[in-house]
């Protein structure tokens, strides 16, 4: 008889509802966490990606402003 905490339902082991020794299940179980993984991991490369691009982007920003200010002091020292 499973035992209830919560949302969650524990079966004693060797019961009817003990799927470790049900080699289909556990093989679509491994399938689906492999899918998961896969889907969790091409995600965060996703989003690795878009850091990279808008870390590209704000590096060029910064270059271009420190261009800028380079320029202002040049011009500032040969008005001197």
């Amino acid at each position: 008889m499973p035992t209830c905490r919560g949302n969650l339902y524990f079966f004693e082991a060797g019961s009817v509802h003990d799927d470790a020794s049900n080699p289909v299940k556990n093989k679509l179980r491994l399938q689906d966490t492999v899918h998961n993984q896969k889907l969790l991991f091409s995600s965060l490369d996703e989003e690795m990606e878009a850091g990279r691009s808008k870390l590209a982007k704000l590096r060029e920003r910064i270059r271009r402003a420190k261009g800028a200010i380079k320029e202002a002091d040049e011009a500032l020292q040969k008005k001197s």
